[in-house]
């Protein structure tokens, strides 16, 4: 388990360094336009179990 964690944490510190250009900004917006995502991230019945 140690090492899948350090792996991850390894890509997670990479990901900090990746620079999006405003062409990369663009690709992005033309698969996944404005408002295409919306509502909650996790359903209620998930949320309740949170914190208690």
């Amino acid at each position: 388990m140690r090492a899948c964690c350090c792996a991850l944490a390894t890509a997670a510190f990479a990901a900090a360094t990746v620079t999006i250009t405003e062409e990369d900004m663009v690709a992005i917006d033309a698969v996944t336009p404005h408002g295409i995502v919306s509502g909650d991230r996790y359903a209620p019945e998930l949320m309740r179990t949170l914190n208690g």
